[in-house]
């Protein structure tokens, strides 16, 4: 945790440290501890990451986000709507920074276009970027692909509260409605504290009307990203149907199977992915964070520590209740403003898990 806030190094190479800490120690059982590194949602993080550099390599990602916003119209309360609503659509079921660094652009080069050249001396410019980045946010809890943090929770319920797979609708079922509270408040936040300076921005159907040209109609490479992709997100949401039948093949397996084909196929002759072009543009560091969580979270189980910090937050947790919530949400806020999302939850959710356990209350909620 220290290393993770600290940074002394990289924090993919953080997430090697219960491995080498427990090999040297020999606290914990190290064959509990290194199938983090292989789990399962590892897999799932890492083709989900294929499928969606494969819509970066064709410019799909663009050509989405440019097709949804012809329609806005020219007023400024939509344009803040609309982006928002995009980036939290498009972050449900890709990475948040993959989404924002394929909208940000977009939305700076539509300012010039209209002539606002410094961001952050306009209201109008400054609510569309923070609707970009707070809309892919709220989008990301939606499901489990909205992000690492999401996966290694779903990780954590798997292995310390159900013992069995944790459906992808389940999650959606819960957090929808959440989530869209989330909009909304944001939304409204964004939209009368940062209030543009005008009313309409005039030009705006115009600049993604001529950018979606500039694209040119879309490729055979393009489509058969978008249904790979959209293959593997349904096999991965209609998991009940065929779960009978096919135990072994959850979602990760799922994604799997479509990044393989990939690299199998070869519209118009051409490579959709190539391996060279994949190893430069994954996410390795993330992967190595996500199983360094995971282990860590075996390592304060199997150890007992997280039962330990459980009594100690026992006062805080006993009645349940908006007390508890309180704590706990206080908890991981704070660890989230000195590390990362992923690494926060890798602390928090086991400590809350061992907390609602000893009181025999179900920790799902909290």
């Amino acid at each position: 945790a220290l290393w993770w806030i600290t940074r002394p190094v990289h924090l993919a190479v953080t997430g090697f440290l219960p491995l080498a800490t427990v090999a040297l120690f020999d606290f914990a059982p190290l064959d509990r501890i290194l199938p983090a590194y292989a789990a399962e949602l590892v897999i799932l993080l890492l083709a989900a990451n294929v499928l969606t550099t494969c819509w970066t390599r064709w410019g799909l990602d663009r050509r989405i986000a440019l097709a949804s916003l012809i329609g806005v119209g020219t007023d400024t309360t939509r344009q803040i709507l609309a982006w928002f609503a995009i980036g939290m659509l498009l972050s449900a079921i890709l990475p948040n920074t993959i989404v924002a660094a394929t909208m940000i652009p977009i939305v700076v080069a539509m300012l010039r276009f209209i002539g606002i050249e410094d961001l952050w001396e306009s209201n109008l410019g400054t609510a569309l970027v923070i609707a970009v980045a707070w809309g892919t946010s709220a989008g990301g809890a939606t499901t489990p692909l909205g992000g690492a943090p999401n996966l290694l929770t779903v990780e954590y319920i798997q292995d310390m509260v159900t013992g069995e797979e944790f459906l992808f609708t389940t999650w959606v079922a819960r957090f929808l409605p959440l989530s869209l509270a989330v909009m909304v408040v944001t939304f409204l936040y964004v939209r009368f504290a940062f209030k543009p300076e005008i009313k309409k921005v005039e030009g705006t159907h115009e600049f993604f009307v001529s950018e979606l040209k500039g694209m040119g109609k879309m490729s055979i490479h393009e489509k058969w990203s978008f249904v790979l992709f959209t293959i593997a997100s349904v096999l991965a949401f209609t998991r009940p149907l065929y779960a009978d039948v096919l135990p072994a093949f959850s979602p990760a397996f799922a994604f799997l199977s479509a990044a393989i084909v990939c690299f199998l196929i070869r519209p118009n002759g051409e490579h959709l992915m190539t391996w060279e072009y994949a190893q430069g543009r994954m996410m390795w560091g993330l992967f190595y964070l996500f199983a360094g969580g995971t282990a860590l979270g075996r390592v304060l189980s199997e150890t007992g520590t997280a039962n330990y910090i459980a009594d100690i937050l026992l006062p805080y947790a006993s009645g349940g209740g908006f007390l508890a919530v309180f704590v706990f949400a206080g908890l991981t806020m704070l660890m989230t403003q000195i590390t990362n999302n992923t690494a926060a939850i890798a602390i928090t959710v086991p400590i809350t898990i061992s907390t609602f356990q000893s009181l025999d209350m179900n920790p799902l909620p909290f």
